[in-house]
């Protein structure tokens, strides 16, 4: 079967060159010309709480098989999902974001053409690899000549953003290259995870209590960085406040033990956001009822965030 003829490149040979991404072209911004790409700075890796807490201890996104319909099913590879796209109405990957510049994911790297999903917004993908990828069924792209989705133009990337961009990193992402976490909301009715996960339509709230809640008690200060904001001057940002406040309103239930020592009371304070991490959430505010008041919980909290990113929790100010 002939390729369409919209698919298709005449080389002026007789010859013509499958474009399956010719389709969903567009035009960089120019001296006259508005243009209908935007720019392409970062990309995102999106999941439920269970899997972040991994991604966290390990130092990594950890690449896995592709489960959805995929022309790549069959081969057995395995990736890493990254998209630029921001989910108007809720995340179907969960509620834990991590963003990373693209820049730094195709540097020394080359892209190539997978495929295009027609869901209600069609979602076009390309794979990213350093490896041989020549008995894999895609296609080389060069972003610098092809009038694709994807162009790079004076050093600087451009997307469609009118679909939906998925990106395949065929290695494992560490967390060295992420430059900001973030709490997003999940889908009202969608969710990727087998069985579902029992969080649709959460807007993330409860995700940043855990993750913070992990991060402190595992004392876990390397993506300390991605929950800082430095302009006007330097400040946890607002999702490292959410969870912040969020664990503090899980573990404050009139607590009234015997614990009133600072390290009695960390040592409680500890034990509880562990469990509460865990999604234990009793068995936290059982452990946290052994500190003496709510006030002193407050503070307590309040100083371990401050020993953990050496700025204050403006949350914890009552």
């Amino acid at each position: 079967m002939s390729p369409k003829a919209d698919d298709a490149d005449d080389h002026g040979d007789g010859f013509l060159m499958t474009t399956p991404w010719k389709p969903y072209a567009c035009t960089v911004p120019a001296a006259g010309v508005a243009g209908t790409a935007s720019v392409l700075s970062t990309v995102h890796h999106v999941t439920h709480t269970g899997p972040a807490l991994r991604i966290l201890a390990d130092g990594q996104v950890t690449r896995g098989l592709i489960y959805d319909e995929c022309i790549l099913n069959d081969s057995r590879t395995t990736v890493v999902w990254l998209s630029p796209n921001n989910w108007h109405n809720g995340s179907r990957y969960g509620s834990v974001q991590f963003t990373f510049n693209f820049a730094d994911i195709v540097a020394r790297r080359k892209i190539y053409w997978v495929e295009v999903r027609k869901y209600k917004n069609h979602a076009y993908r390309f794979m990213i690899s350093d490896k041989d990828l020549s008995k894999l069924p895609v296609t080389p792209y060069d972003p610098t000549k092809e009038e694709g989705p994807l162009r790079q133009v004076g050093g600087v990337w451009y997307w469609n953003s009118e679909h939906t961009a998925e990106f395949l990193l065929d290695s494992s992402l560490i967390l060295h290259f992420c430059k900001k976490i973030d709490f997003v909301k999940h889908h009202e009715k969608m969710c990727a995870a087998p069985g579902g996960c029992g969080q649709l339509g959460q807007d993330g709230t409860n995700a940043a209590g855990r993750v913070l809640a992990f991060l402190l008690s595992r004392d876990l200060r390397g993506l300390n960085d991605t929950l800082i904001v430095t302009d006007p001057k330097a400040a946890l940002s607002t999702a490292a406040e959410r969870g912040i406040l969020k664990a503090y309103e899980d573990l404050s239930r009139n607590l009234g033990g015997p614990a009133k020592s600072n390290d009695d009371v960390d040592a409680a304070l500890r034990a509880a956001l562990l469990q509460l991490a865990a999604g234990e959430e009793t068995h936290a505010q059982a452990t946290a009822k052994l500190i003496r008041s709510d006030d002193l919980l407050c503070r307590r909290l309040a100083e371990l965030v401050k020993r953990h990113f050496k700025l204050e929790s403006t949350a914890l100010k009552f």
